[in-house]
């Protein structure tokens, strides 16, 4: 299965386990709407917990969700080493 697949797949499988959290945890949409910056900014090294800190708390208080969101931000990774010009490790 392609990466582009794959990260699809457990953004879904992320954003599924996002959607059956409570309420006063973190807003579904917020996180949504977050999500891909997030997982971003996780991918370059920045504090996640600054742009939104429900979703760190939510993070820590879901071992399900984290290990999806670790697995996507691994992805993601992987694909932006992939694409360095003269990175062939």
């Amino acid at each position: 299965m392609p990466l582009n697949d794959q990260i699809e797949n457990r953004f879904r499988e992320l954003l599924h386990c996002i959607l059956r959290t409570h309420e006063e945890e973190i807003d579904a949409e917020a996180w949504d709407l977050q999500f891909e910056r997030v997982a971003e900014m996780a991918v370059n090294g920045e504090d996640i917990s600054t742009v939104l800190p429900a979703i760190q708390q939510y993070l820590e208080n879901s071992p399900d969700c984290n290990e999806e969101f670790r697995a996507v931000v691994a992805m993601l990774r992987a694909e932006k080493q992939s694409m360095l010009p003269g990175d062939n490790s």
